[in-house]
């Protein structure tokens, strides 16, 4: 931490990514958003300690300079990866029951480029993994073949449920080919899906 006129200490960034990418993985665009967070806090505390405005604006300067050098050396360390972070985020988000629509919607409002969410939902694609999701999306909502088994299900209790779906992002095909399955046919996908 450094101090300016030795009262209004100045962040670091490079020790603040290192502290934050310790405990979080994230992509170049989330570690700035976090960096000129810390930042913009900044501002607000000495404004309130009465430090100069053109002082901050110096600082601020600075500062903004300081955070593209600290991604690219945390982006050359490898501590920053947009590949990686996308590939382990769709595993875990396809596992959690999300659509590949949701999945790209999600990494896009990360930062990520489109290229890298392509080749990432690729890597996912040999396998039933949509179908996967549906069936685990379906399973936490207790719809299609994981519907109450003593309940009886009306037409527009069915549509309600494959509306849920489309909202969710899974196509027509997923949806139909998941309402057709019995509910061991649906835990045996999932099962199997799990020991990949």
């Amino acid at each position: 931490m450094t101090y300016l006129k030795d009262c209004f200490p100045i962040p670091e960034m490079e020790e603040a990514a290192i502290a934050y990418l310790a405990h979080y993985s994230n992509t170049e665009t989330g570690l700035r958003r976090v960096l000129e967070g810390r930042l913009r806090r900044w501002v607000m505390r000495v404004k309130k300690q009465g430090m100069d405005e053109s002082e901050i604006n110096d600082v601020v300067n600075r500062l903004q300079d300081s955070i593209t050098d600290v991604i690219k050396k945390m982006k050359k360390i490898g501590a920053v990866n947009d590949e990686s972070y996308a590939q382990q985020k769709t595993s875990s988000l396809i596992r959690t029951g999300n659509s590949k629509n949701a999945i790209r919607t999600k990494l896009l409002s990360k930062g990520v480029n489109q290229d890298i969410i392509q080749s990432a939902l690729e890597v996912v694609s040999g396998t039933d993994s949509e179908l996967f999701a549906g069936l685990i999306y379906a399973r936490k909502r207790r719809i299609g073949p994981f519907k109450l088994q003593n309940k009886e299900i009306t037409d527009e209790d069915k549509r309600k449920a494959q509306m849920r779906m489309i909202r969710a992002g899974f196509s027509s095909n997923i949806i139909r080919e998941l309402f057709q399955l019995s509910h061991s046919e649906a835990e045996e996908i999932i099962y199997n899906f799990k020991a990949l």
